[in-house]
């Protein structure tokens, strides 16, 4: 099922008289979502480790007929779990040629996953994707977490494989886009990574 979202990222400040802590609202605002109750109870976003425990839940929000919104804490404390930010563009593989520069090497970062729950169970997830008309080209997005401000740019080329970063991570939530294409005249696969203020592809629940 493809909706089509609107996301709208703020941060604030929690009121003086509750605990005193910097949160981030994601809100969705999905045309339509009573016409999907049926299938979802409520909606709980998790932050994606690796390890033993690879979901870190971080709220649970009731469907509300697609009106979504999250207030999402900013500051996590350090898990050994969350991945360095420069391994994003490292490759085992052997590399013709890099020209990456990355402003804070030791942030962290991890992926956050939105799961559809209904009946105690979480059989879908919320995701952003989009494919062109010829399939030459593909688009899917995903929110990430850093824990500290960090910028990527550059290109990575491995053979035909072209990889390009336009990131500019701000503590907090990103929301990023990688858009996948081939190039009939280079013979190469072109992936590009760039942060957006929100979402510009359909939402999916899958």
């Amino acid at each position: 099922m493809v909706l089509t979202a609107i996301c709208l990222m703020s941060c604030k400040e929690k009121d003086a008289i509750e605990p005193t802590y910097s949160t981030q609202t994601l809100s969705f605002t999905i045309p339509n979502g009573e016409d999907f109750s049926k299938v979802c109870d409520s909606v709980e976003a998790s932050l994606v480790l690796n390890g033993d425990t690879p979901l870190f839940p971080l709220q649970r929000v009731a469907y509300n007929n697609g009106n979504l919104s999250f207030d999402l804490p900013i500051d996590i404390p350090e898990y050994d779990k969350f991945i360095t930010i420069s391994d994003i563009v490292d490759d085992d593989e052997i590399i013709n040629d890099i020209n990456i520069q990355i402003t804070n090497v030791g942030a962290k970062y991890a992926f956050l996953q939105f799961n559809v729950v209904k009946d105690g169970l979480t059989p879908k997830l919320i995701s952003w994707y989009e494919i062109s008309a010829d399939a030459s080209t593909m688009a899917m997005g995903n929110v990430i977490y850093c824990d500290s401000d960090c910028n990527i740019s550059g290109i990575r080329k491995n053979g035909y494989q072209v990889v390009e970063f336009d990131c500019q991570f701000k503590k907090g939530y990103n929301f990023v886009t990688r858009t996948s294409k081939f190039d009939d005249n280079t013979l190469e696969y072109r992936f590009t990574y760039k942060t957006d203020s929100e979402p510009t592809l359909p939402t999916v629940i899958m």
